[in-house]
Formats: C-alpha cells, sequence, structure tokens
C-alpha cells in the first residue's frame, strides 16, 4: 500500500522531471524593449554568437549609409550619400526629409528629442520633430567633418580637418591639420591640432574622450596612426603600437573609435585585420575578422561587435574576435548596439542588417 508521503514524493519528482525536460528544449528571446527576464545584465553580455541571428531588413534606399544610431529598440536613425536620412520607429525604417543633398558621414544621438549629423560642410541637429541645419563651426582654415559624438543633450564634438597633398593620385601629403569642435549649448569652441587627420571620435562626457586618426610627420611625410585623449582640458597623444605607412597615399589608418568607459575602448585599423584595445592603462593590438574599414560598437568589456568589407560581422566574447555568419557580401559601414541582443549594422546599396540574440536558461520550478 502506498502511503501519503510516497506520493507526494512521486509526484514532486514527476513535476521535477518534466520541469528540466522543459528546461532543454526552452529558448526565450530577449525583447528589444523589454528587461531581460530571469537573466540579469552581465549574464546577458556572454551571448553566445552561435545563437545570434543576423537578419537583413527591407530598406526605402539603395544609397550608401554610412553610419547608425540607435535610441532605443524602437527608435534609430540612418544617414549615407545624397543627404540620405533614415528613421527606425520600432516596424520599420522609413526615408526622413532634410534640407541637405551632401553626403552625411555620421549619426549621433542623445536622447529621443537630441541628436546630430554631420558631413563635410554640413550640420544638422535633430530636435524631437525635424532635423535642421546648425551654423557650421569656423575655423581659419577649410575644415572637413567627418564625425560626431553626442554625450550629453546640450554638448557635440565633431572630429575631422584637412589633409593636403602636393599632387595626386597618387597622393603626396603636404601636411595634415586636425580639427576637433565642441558645441556646449550656445557655441563652437575649436582645438586645431597640428599634422594630424582626425576620422573618429568618441565622447564619454565632456571631460572624457577619444579622437583617432593619421598623422603626417612633417620631415619624411611618413604617415602613422594617432590617438588622443581629452581630460577635460586638453587633447594628449596618447602612446600606442603606431600603425605606419609610405608616404604616396593616403589611408586612414585608425577609422573609428568607440569607449565604453574610462577602462575600455577599441580603435579600429584599416584593412589589417586586428584593433587597439584600451584597457584603463594601455593600448593592445588583438587580432580581429573584420577587415576594411571597421566599424566597433561595445556595450560590455565581454560583449562587442564590429562590421567591415565583404559583410563580414565580428563578435567579441571578452577573450577572442569570432567571426559569425552573415547574411551578406556588401560591405558594412556602421554597428550600433542597443543592448546584446539589438544590435543594426548599416552599409553599401542601403543595406541595413538586424542581429537578435537569444538566451538559453531554466525555467522556475513551481512547488
Amino acid at each position: 500500500m502506498t502511503s501519503r508521503m510516497d506520493n507526494d514524493m512521486n509526484s514532486r519528482i514527476c513535476r521535477l522531471s518534466i520541469a528540466l525536460r522543459l528546461a532543454t528544449v526552452v529558448i526565450a528571446f530577449i525583447g528589444l524593449s523589454t528587461s531581460i527576464s530571469a537573466v540579469t545584465q552581465a549574464e546577458a553580455a556572454t551571448i553566445n554568437p552561435q545563437i545570434f541571428t543576423w537578419t537583413q531588413v527591407s530598406s526605402p534606399v539603395t544609397t550608401m549609409l554610412n553610419s547608425v544610431a540607435m535610441v532605443s529598440g524602437n527608435d534609430g536613425w540612418a544617414v549615407g550619400e545624397n543627404g540620405t536620412m533614415l528613421h527606425y520607429d520600432g516596424n520599420a525604417w522609413t526615408s526622413s526629409s532634410t534640407t541637405v543633398t551632401n553626403t552625411l558621414s555620421s549619426v549621433s544621438m542623445s536622447s529621443a528629442n537630441n541628436g546630430w549629423a554631420v558631413g563635410g560642410d554640413i550640420v544638422l541637429r535633430w530636435n524631437g520633430a525635424s532635423w535642421e541645419s546648425v551654423p557650421t563651426p569656423s575655423p581659419q582654415w577649410p575644415d572637413y567633418m567627418t564625425d560626431i559624438s553626442v554625450p550629453n543633450d546640450t554638448s557635440a564634438w565633431v572630429a575631422g580637418g584637412i589633409f593636403v597633398c602636393s599632387a595626386g593620385p597618387p597622393c603626396n601629403p603636404v601636411f595634415a591639420t586636425g580639427t576637433i569642435s565642441h558645441w556646449d549649448g550656445s557655441s563652437w569652441d575649436n582645438t586645431s591640432i597640428s599634422n594630424v587627420f582626425l576620422s573618429s571620435i568618441s565622447m564619454l562626457s565632456d571631460t572624457d574622450g577619444w579622437a583617432v586618426g593619421t598623422e603626417v610627420d612633417k620631415d619624411t611625410l611618413q604617415q602613422r596612426s594617432s590617438i588622443l585623449h581629452w581630460d577635460g582640458r586638453t587633447w594628449t597623444t596618447i602612446p600606442h603600437p603606431i600603425i605606419e605607412y609610405p608616404a604616396g597615399k593616403v589611408i586612414f589608418t585608425l577609422e573609428e573609435v568607440s569607449a565604453l568607459n574610462a577602462t575600455n575602448a577599441w580603435a579600429a585599423r584599416s584593412g589589417l585585420n586586428n584593433f587597439l584595445r584600451w584597457d584603463g592603462i594601455t593600448w593592445t593590438l588583438v587580432n580581429s575578422p573584420v577587415g576594411g574599414k571597421p566599424s566597433i560598437a561595445v556595450i560590455s568589456p565581454g560583449d562587442a561587435w564590429a562590421v567591415g568589407d565583404e559583410g563580414v560581422i565580428g563578435h567579441w566574447d571578452g577573450n577572442n574576435w569570432i567571426q559569425v555568419s552573415s547574411p551578406v557580401t556588401t560591405t558594412l559601414n556602421s554597428v550600433a548596439m542597443v543592448t546584446p541582443a539589438d544590435i543594426w549594422a548599416v552599409g553599401n546599396d542601403g543595406t541595413i542588417l538586424h542581429g537578435i540574440g537569444f538566451q538559453v536558461y531554466l525555467p522556475m520550478v513551481l512547488k
């Protein structure tokens, strides 16, 4: 005769067995804008790229897209050739009207009601309702704006400059002059940096940021990489594994810099399949599967993504860069992360990719 205690025990074992079987097949989708249920943010940052899916989504344009910035899973912007401006509303990407036809090279958003875009000698600002032209910085030399970083709603930082050649092509460099312009909420303040053309800037705040580019030796005309750091007072050249190229060809040796915090930042080298990593003390070389002119987005020390030529996508898992499957072979120019499981990339021919991650976790066993 079976006792009540035996029945209770058998019932508990049965429930536990069912829960364990369910655990082997349950895969929970991490929502774009919802919290990560039963998984901490740190755990989500270690999403296995093998269960991360990249898909190509519909694009309203076929022009080159140069930059993408996401405010949230339901709000993002992308810019590109001929003044192209696209907006994502959580369902689809649609064209947004602007007053310019110039190529836009970079877009950066601090909130849903504040964003900036630049390209050449054009500056646009988003006020929550429309994009409006803003008076450009006025240095005492011609200036080309390549990148913008917006750390808060009242501040914007622009990097660029000029690269002068005596003849070309091929280009025989004569000199370079870098420009970093800061919008303080009412006006521009310009900083000139001799012999450097700046290709990217990433500001953590108005007192901490990075800029990278190409330096030209004024005596030998040799080109080499340059990394600058802002401490709230001055821009200082930071030692790093220098990349050098011979005179006669303009190569922006450091294409992009992406900073997470004071102890974690990445710089993308062009064409050499390795990146530079900042650990708070030194910059070191790290091998990467991504070539061309890579773009990097980082959300935690153990989670970063990079895109580049031929549609190559790479993931940083905290130890190594690993190439993951890509649905396209088109060059990708920019990547942005909303959460560890919600990522966007844009590129040539109007290409837009969406990366969605999945996390496996055990369901709760009811008593």
